[in-house]
């Protein structure tokens, strides 16, 4: 796989909860190519998200497309490998964006699979008894060192 960096990726961390429920999620969004531009599948379409990035379709950084290197392993067990290995880095950098985001609240969260998000264990109740506002809230956050 290719090693390319990005050096000082801006990031939109969103951190909400889920309606009717006491779930919380925060979620990883950055720049996009836009909807036909292919470089994500997942998109965010809050007013927040898209002004913080000054972006119309800021894609989750989860869903980014696999680099061409991989993208180009036929179906099989070394394709499946390489899929693995692209969303492990990827689940590492939405938390290490998360955590960054989100300090205040980082200790109270557990990873969430795979898809680049973070959730409170516990309740609406453990999230108030930590200190933090009882709200949706997006930050920007820049890391210094991010693997594309």
């Amino acid at each position: 796989m290719s090693a390319t960096t990005t050096q000082g990726a801006t990031f939109a961390v969103h951190f909400g909860n889920i309606i009717t429920t006491n779930t919380w999620i925060a979620s990883v969004y950055e720049k996009s190519a836009g909807l036909c531009g292919r470089s994500h599948s997942s998109f965010f379409t809050g007013d927040k998200v898209r002004d913080l990035l000054n972006d119309q379709w800021p894609g989750a950084v989860a869903s980014r497309a696999l680099p061409a290197d991989v993208d180009a392993i036929p179906v099989g067990e070394a394709r499946f490998a390489a899929c693995d290995k692209v969303r492990a880095e990827r689940a590492i950098l939405c938390e290490r964006a998360i955590r960054a985001a989100f300090p205040e609240i980082a200790d109270k969260m557990r990873f969430h699979d795979c898809e680049g998000e973070m959730q409170i264990a516990g309740s609406t109740d453990a999230l108030r008894a930590s200190g933090y506002a009882d709200k949706s809230q997006t930050r920007l956050v820049t890391l210094p060192y991010v693997p594309a």
